[in-house]
């Protein structure tokens, strides 16, 4: 069971303070997603995992807390505009603001797990050009922080696995097969390296659906 608290919280941009909705408490029944969200019940709390002010137009996770840089990108362009665009759910918008912040900030892996949770929220709201987006940029910002030596992920081929799974579900499914041929070259554990081979014959068959880790081991033992 899921159990939700009010909080007062002070905004660490304007100092306005305003009750948000918290988790107390929730369980999890079920497998993951293979880009790692989690099932229900704690996957139905997406909307406590990021807070905006409604005075200033903050978003972050923690409202009342957050990186100097974001005194300044909150009045940037960029920012007010994503934070109104109407082809995105209003909270895909509050997730990729904190992206737009965590990007400035230069941390591109937590920017990138921002514009997956965007993706996320997308999917709920059944907006299929904004969660394609969302995933699209999760990828450009993961592969940033690759590029500077952050790791995204913890694990052998377990970034591969996600970038195949952004990959495949924004239809980019040519780049599906180098990305999991990259990931399985690592040597992964048997699940990672069953995940890959999944997220291939998905790919082969340009297949953008949502899927289980569960699903995954199924595909293995029916070969």
């Amino acid at each position: 069971m899921t159990k939700l608290s009010d909080q007062k919280k002070t905004c660490f941009i304007c100092g306005e303070i305003n009750v948000y909705k918290a988790i107390a408490s929730t369980n999890r029944f079920g497998h993951a997603d293979l880009d790692t969200r989690p099932p229900e019940m704690e996957r139905s709390t997406i909307h406590c995992w990021i807070q905006r002010c409604p005075s200033c137009s903050y978003c972050a996770p923690d409202i009342s807390d957050g990186p100097e840089v974001a005194t300044k990108v909150v009045k940037s362009d960029d920012y007010l505009k994503q934070g109104d665009d109407s082809s995105y759910p209003e909270l895909a918008n509050k997730f990729l603001c904190w992206a737009i912040i965590k990007e400035a900030k230069g941390d591109n892996s937590s920017a990138g797990w921002a514009a997956v949770k965007a993706a996320w929220a997308c999917d709920d709201a059944n907006k299929e050009s904004g969660a394609k987006e969302s995933r699209k940029r999760a990828v450009a910002l993961f592969e940033q922080a690759r590029g500077y030596g952050t790791s995204f992920a913890e694990g052998l081929g377990a970034e591969e696995a996600i970038l195949a799974d952004l990959l495949r579900r924004s239809g980019q499914f040519d780049k599906v097969e180098t990305v999991c041929q990259d990931g399985l070259e690592e040597g992964p554990e048997a699940m990672v390296k069953t995940i890959l081979h999944f997220q291939q014959s998905l790919a082969r068959r340009k297949d953008t659906g949502c899927y289980t880790v569960a699903e995954a081991v199924e595909f293995a033992d029916g070969k």
